[in-house]
């Protein structure tokens, strides 16, 4: 093996250990969710997700700085903690703040249609868009919504509550 070869199988080795440590810091910071939402409560749990990302942001300037790649380790582990939490917490906020908007979210698994810049001149994209991809999307998820979300879904995508 020349150089090279152990330079580069160093360089993998250094950024698998890294994404190693970034789990492990999910993995803790995932143990810690639920306890710190029942002691501090969601916002302020949140808020300690947010505070602790950013201070790993800034431990990996510092490593960047200083070319430590032990203050790198040490931000990976800390943002790994801190984004377990945000990604933790951040699902419950959004279920429980977008229950009637929620099939505006349905692009990302569906596939994205972005219609909204074209409706504004052309009100007809907006409904074939509407009967196509989002009515489907209500039919599957009818038992999750009821009657008078489904109507305020309608209302809000702008169409009318009656099915053509």
């Amino acid at each position: 093996m020349d150089h090279e070869e152990a330079a580069e199988e160093y360089a993998t080795f250094l950024f698998d250990t890294a994404m190693a440590i970034f789990l492990a810091g999910s993995i803790l910071g995932g143990f810690v969710i639920q306890p710190a939402a029942e002691h501090l409560g969601r916002k302020k749990a949140y808020m300690v997700g947010v505070v602790t990302y950013i201070i790993a942001c800034g431990i990996t300037i510092l490593a960047k700085e200083y070319l430590s790649y032990s203050l790198f380790a040490a931000s990976r582990f800390i943002s790994g903690f801190g984004i377990a939490i945000l990604m933790g917490l951040s699902a419950i906020t959004t279920i429980e703040c977008s229950y009637i908007n929620q099939v505006n979210d349905l692009h990302l698994p569906i596939g994205g249609v972005n219609y909204r810049p074209l409706s504004a001149r052309n009100k007809t994209v907006k409904e074939l868009v509407t009967r196509h991809v989002y009515y489907p999307a209500l039919e599957i998820m009818e038992p999750t919504i009821d009657n008078v979300g489904r109507t305020n879904l309608r209302t809000n995508l702008g169409i009318s509550t009656q099915r053509r």
